[in-house]
């Protein structure tokens, strides 16, 4: 036999497997995400990073795949939902919670500001808008006392 009449085993495997490994098998998709990292330093980024992940959640119905599209993290998302709820469901309450300042305070802490800024009437329609898939269906709960925020205000509201 001469060179040219071998085939090497490479070329027979690739001939006979062209589809994945299976004859007959559909091939999956691979998503291949870069993880580049875009962090969002006002309550404007917040907005529009979270209209983006809900127009890919409505369309799609899951929101992990939504957040691994845009390369986010849910805990992320979760933590600046209430900034993006107040700006979409309630903008008349900025003037109440005021301006982010990067300068004097984190974004963490203006999203606590905003979930404190949320009257009962606003969490239900929240609620309402959640439930027709018209904002993302996330819970949140922030670190670092919103409860004792809440009770801090209904206390001196009693008093």
């Amino acid at each position: 036999m001469n060179e040219e009449e071998m085939i090497s085993g490479e070329d027979v495997m690739s001939e006979g497997m062209s589809s994945g490994g299976h004859p007959g098998m559909k091939r999956r998709r691979v998503f291949r995400f870069t993880r580049e990292r875009q962090r969002v330093k006002d309550a404007a980024g917040v907005l529009f990073r979270y209209k983006k992940i809900l127009l890919t959640y409505q369309r799609l119905k899951n929101m992990s795949k939504a957040f691994q599209i845009h390369g986010v993290d849910r805990n992320t998302v979760a933590s600046t939902t209430p900034i993006a709820e107040m700006l979409l469901v309630a903008p008349e309450k900025v003037a109440e919670v005021g301006e982010f300042d990067p300068s004097k305070e984190k974004l963490l802490d203006y999203a606590r500001r905003c979930y404190v800024a949320l009257d009962e009437e606003t969490l239900s329609r929240v609620q309402a808008l959640k439930k027709n898939n018209l904002l993302l269906p996330i819970s949140y709960r922030l670190k670092g006392g919103e409860d004792s925020l809440k009770e801090k205000e209904t206390h001196a509201t009693t008093n």
